[in-house]
């Protein structure tokens, strides 16, 4: 295959994957258990024909939806903090902070300097 040919498989995948993690988001941030199972069981119909994903999910994902599911979580207060790792906390303010991951060097320093004075 050319590199032309292997450039749109990349980019296929990466638009493939992209889609998956927007339902995912989905399910994942549903406000109610009704409408996680609705979207949990669409995405499952959905995602049919890939019956590793789907075992994967219903092993590792479903049965610990209580510990990430909004519709779960959102019944405790947690104040905004919805990871266990204060470092994974930090990582994600930082990122939010940067506005894009195509920063220089220089522009990150920047960035974490006027976060730190925050």
């Amino acid at each position: 295959m050319n590199g032309l040919g292997d450039g749109n498989l990349k980019k296929q995948n990466e638009e493939l994957r992209d889609t998956f993690m927007e339902r995912w988001t989905q399910v994942t941030y549903a406000k109610t258990e009704d409408v996680f199972k609705e979207a949990y069981q669409q995405l499952k119909i959905d995602y049919s024909e890939q019956p590793d994903l789907l075992n994967y999910l219903d092993e590792f994902k479903y049965t610990t939806k209580e510990q990430f599911v909004e519709a779960w979580t959102s019944q405790h207060k947690h104040y905004g903090i919805t990871v266990t790792s204060r470092i994974k906390g930090s990582h994600s303010c930082l990122k939010k902070f940067l506005g894009t991951s195509k920063s220089d060097l220089f522009g990150v320093v920047k960035v974490v300097s006027l976060l730190h004075a925050e």
